[in-house]
């Protein structure tokens, strides 16, 4: 990270942050780019990638270029990607208001992107990735952000999606890449039955003591009976309330995008400052759900960690997902069909016999963990 003290210290930095899990390393920075490779653990083969910020002031606006020519010619490697806010266009639709975009820029960054057998990766999501947020006929929007790959790196990562997502409380939106490597492709899912339990974003609505207190009072039968009860209906309040988070967020989210597709006046930057603040909220219970999800109770309330702890709610699942198994012929299986017959198929040989004997006696000789007083107080209508 470099970044001009003009800015308060805050003024022409580039950061790039990886997890632990990924064998990174940098290969050079500076205040213009930051290059590094990463090691594919698969097939202990590099690829290479470059984040970029483009030189912003209009006479120096091919000195981007010419740094990707001397990026280019000092890596000669196949696989490679080259992403950031380039402060260029490819054509001119990709700016709109203003003055008109220089067609000679436009002509120089197709021609270096193409010589050097670069691909501007489709997108999904608004054309425009930055705004000027002025009013009406000063409002600017271009597309300045981009991921740019070569073909041999398209070949090792087929599945791939470039999402332009919602411009908030910022002037740039945000670009993501989601890629997998071929042999992630998966097949056939098994689905999972979901199991209820209690969520602690519940806790944050007053109505929930409310519904506790209610429907254990009204329950009839013992404590299993009352809890049961009352969980079954926290569930079916909870996902009314807040299980449709992802939905409503969405909705919110595709509000907030049409109302800045349009030009802004008074008015419409008004119902943008609304829907914000909405989305503002709704974003601070997604931080709740993902913190008890994780496992986390140290969530500082109105500190935007949803990523973190969505992170660690995957790694979670991650750690817990088999990706290939070996059965007892020695045959390797990655689909999850397989997966599943095999450990059947293990399982139930190692459970199982032809000639089963003696087996009231087998059971005789284990002692009880749980003896009857304490089952009988365990099983004790509970009292307050």
């Amino acid at each position: 990270m470099d970044c001009d003290t003009r800015g308060g210290g805050r003024l022409g930095g580039l950061a790039l942050i990886w997890h632990n899990d990924v064998n990174l390393h940098i290969i050079a920075y500076n205040k213009m780019l930051i290059d590094f490779y990463v090691l594919d653990p698969l097939n202990n083969e590099n690829w290479n990638s470059t984040g970029m910020y483009g030189f912003p002031c209009q006479s120096q606006k091919h000195l981007t270029c010419d740094t990707i020519i001397n990026l280019f010619n000092s890596k000669q490697v196949e696989k490679w990607i080259l992403f950031g806010d380039f402060n260029l266009h490819l054509n001119s639709s990709e700016k709109q208001g203003g003055n008109h975009t220089e067609q000679n820029l436009c002509t120089l960054f197709q021609e270096t992107l193409n010589h050097y057998g670069l691909f501007d990766l489709r997108y999904h999501g608004n054309k425009f990735t930055w705004a000027n947020n002025q009013e009406c006929s000063n409002h600017i929007k271009e597309r300045l952000d981009k991921y740019c790959v070569s073909e041999s790196w398209i070949n090792q990562f087929p599945r791939y999606t470039n999402y332009h997502l919602l411009r908030y409380s910022y002037d740039h939106s945000p670009i993501l890449l989601e890629f997998w490597d071929k042999s992630e492709c998966r097949g056939h899912r098994f689905k999972r039955q979901k199991i209820q339990r209690f969520e602690e974003v519940w806790s944050h609505d007053k109505e929930s003591f409310h519904i506790v207190k209610n429907i254990w009072t009204m329950t009839n039968g013992d404590s299993t009976a009352k809890i049961q009860a009352t969980l079954h209906y926290l569930s079916r309040w909870g996902k009314s309330q807040f299980g449709d988070l992802p939905n409503k967020i969405n909705h919110i989210q595709t509000h907030l995008g049409l109302l800045k597709d349009q030009i802004p006046s008074k008015d419409i930057i008004s119902q943008i400052k609304s829907v914000e603040k909405d989305l503002s909220n709704i974003l601070m219970q997604e931080e709740v759900w993902w913190a008890h999800i994780a496992k986390m109770q140290w969530l500082e309330h109105g500190d935007s960690n949803t990523k973190f702890f969505h992170f660690n709610a995957n790694q979670r699942r991650k750690k817990n997902t088999i990706y290939a198994i070996q059965d007892n012929q020695g045959l390797t299986w990655n689909d999850e069909i397989h997966i599943h017959n095999t450990f059947i198929s293990h399982f139930s040989d190692i459970f199982s016999t032809s000639n089963p004997i003696n087996v009231p006696d087998a059971f005789d000789v284990i002692r009880n963990r749980v003896p009857d007083d304490m089952k009988n107080e365990l099983g004790a209508e509970f009292s307050a």
